[in-house]
C-alpha cells in the first residue's frame, strides 16, 4: 500500500478524514497489513532539523536509528492538563490510562504494563540526566505535572544499551525553566469543571545574569465520576539552572508531592449497565484509597572539559511514604491496609568523547554508569473500616542496582550513522519478611551481571529522508511480591516462595522510515517485533498451610512462557502558518495509529494451552488525530483531539473482550490582543469539553479480574472553564542573558 501526498492535498482536513474512515471501518480481526498514521509530536513539521537526546548521541531525529517521539509544549496545553494522559496518548505505541480524571494511572509502552498492571514499571524516567525511577523499575510518574513539562522524549522498546534494565522504554523529561525570557515572570491559572474538579497552577520565575529559578505549585481536586473515586494532590516543584561559564553548567530539581486517591474497585459488565457510577461496597465501607507523599531532590552537572571531552553527572535522594487501605471483598486474601516507606539515593555519570577521523568520518564514544540504592519497608494488616486490623506481615527489602555502559557512534558524512552499545547490569534484593506465630522468611536474590547490547544503523541519502534499523536487548527483574507471597487466614499466616525466578529477557527487531515532504509534512513509519523469553507469569498452586495442615491457594510465579509482540506504528504531521493579517493564522494537523499482534507462545496455564492467544489488555489498534487552529495572530486557538481504541481482550483465553470506543475532546483559548492589553499583564480565558460524544468506556481495564470485574467506567461528557494571568517585568531586560 502506498500513498502520494501532494502539498495541496496535505492542506485539507479531508486527508485526515480519509485515514480516519479507513481505520474505523476496517475489521482488525483480519490479518491485513494496514498503514496507519500518527504524530511523533514534533515541535514543528521539520524532522530534518530537530535534535533529540535519545541514546546519548544528540543526533537529528530524522537520522536516529530507533523509535523516538517528542511531545512538545503545545501538546500539553491542548487539553485540561489534569494529567499527562491526553498528550502522551498522541504517541503511537504509548497508552497512558487513569482511573477517572487525575486518578491512579499506569503507562503502557509497547506492552510494558503486562507484568504490573497497577503501576508504572519497566519504563525508566529521567530529568536532565537525573534518574527518577527506583532500582526495582517503578517510576513516580504522578510526581510530574504537565504544567512543569516543556518537552518529553519517549524512547520506545528496550533501552538497555544506555539506560539499563527495562523492556518498555524511557521517558526523558525536559522541564520548564521559564515563564518567559524576561527577568521576573509569574503565571497563574485556575480551572473548575464537572464532578467537583478544581485546579490551581501557579509559577514564578527569576532570570538574572547566570541564574534561573522557577518555583511552581499545583493543587488539583476532583470529586470523581463514581462513588469512592475522589482524588486530590498538592505538588511543589523547584527547577534551577546556573551557568558558571561556557564550560560548566548546573541544574537542580526538587519536588514535594502529596496525593490522595480513592479506589472504587472494578465492576462487571452487568453492573456497568445497571449503574456505572457505583463502587464496590467493600471499597466504600473500608475507604479503599491511597495516600502518598514523595520528596525528591537532585543535581546534575554538564562539564565541557575541552572541545572533544564532556561529562554529565548527577546525584539524587528520594523519600516516599504511602498508606493504602484496599480491598474488594471481605476475604482475607483480598483486602488489607498497607503502610510503605522507602528511602533511596543514587547517581549517574556519562562521559562523551567526540573527534574526527578525516574530513568525512567522525565518531563519538559515551561511557559511564549508574548506581541506585533503596531501603523499602512494607507492613500490612487486614482492612478494618479503613484502619489497620489484624497484623498480616512485614517486608524489609534492600535494593542495590549497578549499571555500566559504553556506546559508540560512527558517522560517515551526513549519510550513515552506526550506533553500537552495551550495558552490564547487576541487581540484588535482600528480603526479610515476618508474619504471625514467629513466621520469618529471609531471602537474598542476586542475579548474575547481564550484558544488554544494541546495534542501530540509519541511512540518510538526502537531508529530508532516512531509513533505519536496529536490534536491541532488554531485561526485567522479578519483584519481591513475585518472589514471596504471604497470606493471612484468620489468626494464621502462611507463605509461598517462587524459587529460582529469573529476569525476563527480550530482543527487539525494528525498521523504519522518516521523511519530510514539502518542508511541512512529516512522515514516520516503523515496524517491530519484540520476542520476550523467560516471561514471568502467574499460576495458582494449592499448598499445605504450615500450622494446620489445611490446603490453601497461593499465587506463584515462574519463567513459564514466551511472548511475541509485533506492531506497526506510523505518523503524519502537518504544520502551516499564514499571513498574520488573515483570520486563520495557523493550523496543525496530525493523525496517528498503531496495529498490534501480541500473543502468547509456549505457555500453558492450569492445563490450558494459551499458544496463539492475544495478550489481555492490549487493544488491537489505536488511532489518535487532532487539529489546532489559530485565529487572529493566534490570540484565539481551537484544539480538537480524537482518540479511538479498538476492542481489547480482557482475559488469557480471549473469551471476553471490551468494546471499541471513540473519544472527542475540545479546548478553546482566548488571549487578549497586545493592542488592548497592558504591556506587563497578559490575561487569558479558556473553556473545554472532555468526552464530547458522551461515550461509555473504560480507560483503566483490569485484566484477568476475579469475578469478571474488568471495568472502571470513565466520566461521561463533562465541561471545564478557567482563566490564566501572566505578569512580566520588562524593565530589567538588560539583565537577561
Amino acid at each position: 500500500m502506498s500513498f502520494y501526498i501532494s502539498q495541496k492535498t496535505a492542506k485539507h482536513f479531508s486527508l485526515c478524514c480519509f485515514f480516519y474512515l479507513l481505520l474505523s471501518n476496517t475489521s482488525f480481526a483480519q490479518k491485513d497489513v494496514i498503514l496507519l498514521f500518527m504524530p511523533d509530536s514534533v515541535s514543528n513539521g521539520n524532522l530534518s532539523e530537530l535534535k533529540v537526546e535519545g541514546f546519548r548521541n544528540d543526533a537529528r531525529l530524522i537520522s536516529t536509528p530507533g523509535a523516538i517521539a517528542l511531545v512538545n509544549r503545545n501538546q500539553w496545553k491542548a487539553n485540561d492538563q489534569t494529567s499527562l494522559q491526553a498528550a502522551l496518548n498522541t504517541v503511537a505505541g504509548v497508552t497512558l490510562e487513569s482511573r477517572g480524571y487525575g486518578g491512579s494511572q499506569r503507562i503502557n509502552i509497547r506492552g510494558s504494563f503486562l507484568r504490573n498492571p497497577f503501576a508504572v514499571r519497566n519504563v525508566k524516567l529521567y530529568m536532565k540526566g537525573i534518574p527518577l525511577s527506583s532500582p526495582d523499575g517503578t517510576a513516580p510518574l504522578e510526581m510530574i505535572d504537565a504544567f512543569d513539562v516543556n518537552t518529553m522524549e519517549v524512547i520506545k522498546g528496550p533501552i538497555g544499551s544506555v539506560y539499563g534494565s527495562g523492556t518498555g522504554g524511557a521517558l526523558l523529561v525536559n522541564p520548564r525553566l521559564y515563564v518567559s525570557a524576561f527577568p521576573l515572570n509569574t503565571e497563574t491559572s485556575y480551572m473548575v469543571g464537572a464532578f467537583g474538579l478544581r485546579r490551581l497552577q501557579s509559577a514564578i520565575a527569576i532570570n538574572k545574569q547566570k541564574w534561573t529559578h522557577r518555583l511552581s505549585y499545583v493543587f488539583q481536586e476532583n470529586g470523581g465520576y463514581r462513588k469512592q473515586e475522589f482524588n486530590r494532590k498538592n505538588n511543589l516543584t523547584y527547577t534551577g539552572a546556573y551557568r558558571m561559564n561556557d564550560r560548566l553548567k548546573y541544574f537542580a530539581y526538587a519536588s514535594y508531592f502529596d496525593g490522595q486517591l480513592a479506589l472504587p474497585g472494578g465492576l462487571t459488565a452487568a453492573q456497568v449497565e445497571q449503574d456505572p457510577t457505583q463502587a464496590n461496597l467493600f471499597s466504600i465501607a473500608n475507604n479503599a484509597s491511597l495516600y502518598r507523599e514523595r520528596l525528591f531532590g537532585g543535581i546534575s552537572q554538564e562539564w565541557k572539559v575541552n572541545n572533544k571531552l564532556s561529562n554529565m553527572s548527577s546525584i539524587y535522594s528520594t523519600y516516599s511514604q504511602k498508606y493504602n487501605p484496599y480491598g474488594t471483598a471481605a476475604a482475607y486474601s483480598r483486602n488489607g491496609y498497607k503502610d510503605e516507606q522507602s528511602f533511596g539515593t543514587g547517581g549517574r555519570t556519562d562521559w562523551k568523547f567526540a573527534d574526527q577521523l578525516g574530513s568525512n568520518l567522525s565518531y563519538n564514544i559515551n561511557f559511564g554508569g549508574e548506581v541506585q540504592q533503596e531501603r523499602f519497608e512494607a507492613t500490612e494488616w487486614t482492612n478494618d473500616g479503613g484502619k489497620p486490623g489484624v497484623f498480616k506481615y512485614k517486608y524489609d527489602v534492600d535494593y542495590l542496582s549497578l549499571m555500566g555502559f559504553v556506546s559508540a557512534d560512527l558517522k560517515w558524512k551526513k549519510n550513515w550513522l552506526l550506533n553500537v552499545g552495551a550495558s552490564i547490569n547487576k541487581m540484588n534484593h535482600t528480603i526479610a519478611a515476618t508474619g504471625l506465630n514467629d513466621l520469618r522468611v529471609d531471602s537474598t536474590a542476586t542475579w548474575n551481571a547481564e550484558l544488554l547490547p544494541r546495534v542501530g544503523i540509519s541511512f540518510t541519502p538526502f537531508k529530508q529522508f532516512a531509513v533505519h534499523g536496529s536490534v536491541s536487548y532488554g531485561n526485567s527483574n522479578p519483584t519481591i511480591f513475585e518472589q514471596i507471597e504471604i497470606q493471612q487466614f484468620g489468626s494464621l499466616t502462611g507463605f509461598a516462595e517462587s524459587t529460582g525466578l529469573r529476569p525476563e529477557h527480550g530482543v527487539n527487531y525494528e525498521a523504519g522510515v522518516r521523511t519530510v515532504l514539502f518542508r511541512k509534512v512529516s512522515l514516520d513509519v516503523s515496524a517491530y517485533e519484540f520476542q520476550l523469553t523467560d516471561a514471568i507469569l502467574p499460576y495458582t498452586q494449592t499448598l499445605i498451610f504450615p500450622t494446620t495442615g489445611n490446603e490453601e491457594e497461593f499465587t506463584l510465579y515462574a519463567n513459564a512462557g514466551r511472548v511475541n509482540q509485533r506492531g506497526l506504528e506510523a505518523s503524519l504531521y502537518y504544520n502551516s502558518e499564514f499571513n498574520q493579517s488573515q483570520t486563520l493564522s495557523s493550523y496543525q494537523i496530525y493523525l496517528n495509529g498503531q496495529y498490534t499482534e501480541y500473543t502468547f507462545e509456549d505457555y500453558t496455564l492450569n492445563d490450558v494451552n494459551l499458544n496463539g492467544k492475544r495478550i489481555p489488555g492490549m487493544p488491537v489498534s489505536t488511532v489518535s488525530s487532532g487539529v489546532t487552529l489559530g485565529f487572529w495572530r493566534d490570540y484565539v486557538k481551537l484544539n480538537l483531539q480524537h482518540y479511538y481504541v479498538d476492542r481489547t481482550p480482557l482475559e488469557n483465553q480471549n473469551n471476553d473482550w471490551s468494546k471499541a470506543y471513540h473519544l472527542l475532546n475540545a479546548r478553546l483559548d482566548f488571549a487578549m490582543p497586545k493592542t488592548v492589553r497592558k504591556s506587563s499583564v497578559e490575561p487569558g480565558f479558556f473553556i473545554g469539553v472532555n468526552n464530547a460524544l458522551d461515550t461509555s468506556y473504560t480507560s483503566f481495564l483490569q485484566t484477568n479480574a476475579a469475578a469478571q470485574r474488568y471495568y472502571n467506567p470513565a466520566p461521561t461528557r463533562n465541561f471545564y472553564i478557567g482563566f490564566t494571568l501572566k505578569f512580566i517585568n520588562k524593565a530589567l531586560c538588560s539583565d537577561v542573558q
